[in-house]
């Protein structure tokens, strides 16, 4: 390298140290470092950004061969010279506000380092130490350079404890998890179903105990108790574990007074992370009704169940258990319409295998994604009630006969806008550029229309013209021949598609003698003039968006509700917000199309929707009970002593709450002065509004300060309003 470092310092004017450096960054290349320096200069020292493993091997202040002079050394600014290595000891607070304002942004660096893109590896593990960036060659910003936290994982904050009363009315739901999962979109819509409702609350599989911790509602997974009685047997699995949790989760979606939960305590059990150990990419989706199955399967319950999670597939002649339909919307034509049947047809149907569905489920659990990756939105219609016979195994003679038909015509299409385009674009050989050619020839007969010159060059020129009109003509008139050629094959594949498609659709008639599910003759005298009367009917329940958006209706706790609500948990900000709003079903509908790229679908048959919910068990009545009395202590507890005026608002402190009409404690019946000492019986006590669901079946009293539930009668509700 020495010998390099002397023909550089030959050939241009550079110090030992700037040759040197041209040299390290070129990998000991001459004509390298000789075309660097012609690109960019000399360099300026020690680049900081730019990886340097002979750094490793120099002494404490850079240098490999111990003659050279030190640099000046600063604390807050590094070293001052050709070389940088680390201070001998950490940065002071002096320090490290100089680098905050410095700009280097170096004081939020731990922050950085968890919110910002992932970090590059490293490689460990070997016979020798490696250190260093991957490339070599890669070029580093310093303010990318951070810490990062192993094995933690971040969490999503809950909004503040006034702002967690459920809404009078309204469904309570599961809040988003950290990674971005649909998982409690699912439970939450499925549980808005009566009877997936109680199928998944096991009556026949009651705990005695179902445990508590203080916070469950936020995460934080209850220790199983040691052994768990089936059948007089003790046993303990993590599928009973599982089925539990699930038993949980509803019972606390059904009666609980928070306006949500959380699914991060069933995410992390065994059977539910390991619930398809063949597929470690599995979905949260998969992983959920898959394993919520195989735990009622290995537990022995599947005699007790009245339905199940999972649908029967004809597919290769084999029948197989689809939990949920996972489809990508794709436009082949954009602009051009797309259904949701369009979206299942090209998943579910090809011209030489198709799948049919042998049982269907109760419910349907469809997820849709657009194959463009930056896509804002599906742009895919929804329809609020979907038919499912086109599906049905009873009907795969009509529809394998439906595919060929359609095949043709499709294919028909396909040869005509071939045609269009090889007339409605010109390609050149010598630019490589595609034109239309009707734009190609109007400005053609512009130029020539233009022309002015002798009289011979103009008659010439008038000849060209005529001749550029007719064709520009033939063009016109051949494009919109094979325009209507295509449009009326379009309305015969439409027919032709047509079949078991929804009522107020055109129906196509159906071959004569097949026997299909759905299908009535309505003319004696011709028999082939049919039309479709569906029989595998599902309404759509609930729709997700986006992991934190959801649509729903409270069927449980209201049955004749037919009102949807939106709830959207805002937690991008320090301040996170739960968002509540009742929308119409044509807003539903559009909002599942255009709000997001991806939308989880919900639909469930009318058996499923009338079916009355059942009774919470008792040890699950109590598990709720129990969060709903400590959810009334924390509400308490937020309730700082307000300082009462006349006109019922608070005067000096910013904290206290604000009541109104009803929610202002009754001055007659309790120690104002002394409000925020009050307990939770007394505090109950001044509130005036009812509620059914804040513990519905109990009275409380309090000993010692605590509150405990001792009998059944209901009481009464308290509302706390937001904080000013």
């Amino acid at each position: 390298m020495d010998d390099n470092v002397a023909n550089l310092i030959a050939i241009l004017p550079v110090t030992d140290a700037e040759a040197r450096q041209l040299l390290r960054e070129n990998n000991n290349n001459p004509d390298n470092a000789i075309s660097q320096y012609f690109d960019k200069g000399a360099p300026t020292g020690n680049d900081p950004d730019k990886y340097d493993d002979s750094l490793f091997a120099a002494d404490r202040e850079g240098f490999t061969d111990g003659t050279r002079s030190r640099p000046p050394f600063h604390i807050d600014g590094g070293i001052v010279g050709d070389y940088s290595t680390a201070p001998t000891r950490p940065p002071s607070r002096i320090s490290d506000r100089s680098m905050a304002d410095s700009g280097t942004g170096m004081s939020n660096v731990p922050i950085k380092s968890v919110e910002g893109p992932g970090q590059e590896s490293g490689v460990i593990g070997g016979t020798r130490a490696i250190f260093g960036p991957a490339p070599k060659d890669a070029h580093y910003d310093a303010q990318n350079w951070a810490m990062t936290l192993v094995g933690t994982q971040e969490k999503v904050i809950d909004v503040a404890a006034d702002q967690r009363k459920r809404e009078a009315g309204g469904p309570a739901f599961l809040k988003p998890i950290a990674n971005e999962d649909f998982l409690p979109s699912l439970v939450t819509m499925l549980s808005t179903v009566p009877s997936i409702r109680n199928l998944l609350l096991c009556p026949g599989f009651v705990a005695s105990d179902y445990g508590q911790e203080e916070d469950w509602w936020r995460g934080t997974p209850i220790t199983p108790p040691a052994r768990i009685a089936v059948d007089g047997e003790p046993i303990q699995t993590d599928q009973l574990e599982l089925i539990r949790e699930v038993q949980r989760l509803i019972a606390f979606l059904d009666r609980t007074d928070r306006a949500y939960g959380s699914a991060e305590a069933l995410s992390k059990l065994e059977a539910f992370t390991n619930a398809i150990p063949q597929e470690p990419e599995a979905t949260s989706l998969e992983k959920f009704l898959l394993g919520w199955e195989r735990a009622v399967e290995i537990s022995g319950l599947q005699s007790s169940l009245q339905t199940s999670l999972h649908t029967e597939v004809i597919a290769n002649g084999a029948v197989q258990n689809s939990h949920f339909l996972d489809a990508t919307v794709v436009h082949n034509t954009p602009g051009e319409k797309v259904t949701l049947y369009d979206v299942l047809d090209s998943h579910l149907f090809t011209y030489t295998a198709s799948a049919y569905v042998k049982t269907l489920c109760d419910v349907m659990v469809i997820r849709l994604s657009s194959s463009d990756g930056a896509a804002k939105k599906l742009d895919v219609e929804i329809p609020g009630v979907f038919f499912a016979d086109r599906y049905m195994a009873c009907n795969e003679v009509v529809v394998s006969q439906m595919l060929r038909d359609a095949a043709h015509h499709e294919e028909k299409i396909t040869v005509i806008n071939r045609k269009i385009n090889k007339i409605k674009y010109h390609h050149s050989k010598k630019t490589g550029k595609t034109v239309e050619s009707l734009k190609l020839l109007n400005s053609s007969i512009k130029a020539f229309e233009t022309l002015e010159g002798p009289e011979g060059q103009v008659e010439n020129a008038n000849v060209t013209l005529q001749e550029l009109q007719k064709i520009y003509n033939s063009i016109e008139v051949k494009l919109k021949e094979l325009d209507e050629q295509k449009r009326k094959t379009r309305e015969i594949l439409d027919d032709i598609t047509g079949i078991f498609k929804p009522p107020g659709e055109k129906p196509s008639p159906a071959t004569n003698g097949d026997a299909m599910s759905g299908i009535e003759t309505t003319n004696a005298t011709n028999p082939r003039e049919e039309v479709f009367v569906p029989k595998y009917k599902q309404t759509l329940c609930a729709v997700s968006t986006e992991p934190n958006t959801i649509y729903l209706r409270n069927a449980v706790s209201v049955p004749d509700d037919k009102r949807w609500w939106r709830i959207q948990y805002q937690y991008d900000y320090d301040s996170p917000l739960i968002l509540r709003e009742q929308v119409t079903e044509e807003v539903v509908l559009k909002r599942a199309s255009d709000e997001h790229k991806e939308a989880l679908l919900i639909y469930a048959s009318d058996e499923a929707i009338t079916t009355p919910p059942l009774p919470l068990p008792k040890p699950l009545e109590d598990f709720v009970n129990q969060d709903n009395l400590q959810f009334l202590q924390e509400l308490q507890k937020v309730s700082e002593k307000p300082a009462w005026d006349d006109s019922g608002n608070t005067a000096s402190n910013h904290n206290a709450v604000m009541w109104d009409g009803p929610y202002r404690p009754n001055d007659a019946d309790a120690d104002v002065a002394d409000f925020a000492n009050l307990g939770a019986r007394a505090w109950l006590e001044n509130a005036h509004e009812s509620s059914a669901t804040l513990t519905p079946n109990s009275e409380m009293t309090e000993t010692n300060g605590e509150v405990r539930e001792i009998g059944t009668k209901e009481i009464e509700h308290i509302e706390v309003l937001p904080k000013e």
